[in-house]
């Protein structure tokens, strides 16, 4: 599961360095770290990426429609937690989000 101690970056160091800062839910916590939810993390903008085409600054700015990492069973307010194994594309250059979740917890489904 993701956790406010997972760490979200896009595209390669150092043509990219943007990163993410998702709220994370106060109900939950693993470890003694808040959860982040799948909704959450998928509406949180990018900031700070220095992408540039041909000199001109395109830089990630937020992610795509995700392809994996929404718990089937775990939940908060209704919406599930993101897991692990959370995937998209940034936009608009369509770099792949990094994802480091920092806990030594089980995966959950």
């Amino acid at each position: 599961m993701l956790t406010e101690a997972s760490t979200f970056s896009c595209g390669p160091l150092p043509d990219h360095g943007g990163s993410m800062s998702p709220t994370p839910a106060d109900v939950l916590t693993i470890g003694g770290q808040r959860v982040v939810t799948f909704e959450v993390l998928a509406a949180t903008a990018i900031s700070g990426c220095k992408h540039q085409v041909q000199g001109a600054a395109t830089p990630c700015t937020k992610l795509a429609p995700p392809s994996a990492g929404s718990s089937t069973t775990l939940r908060v307010g209704g919406k599930p937690v993101a897991l692990a194994s959370f995937a998209a594309q940034t936009l608009p250059n369509g770099a792949t989000l990094a994802v480091t979740a920092h806990d030594d917890l089980a995966s959950a489904s």
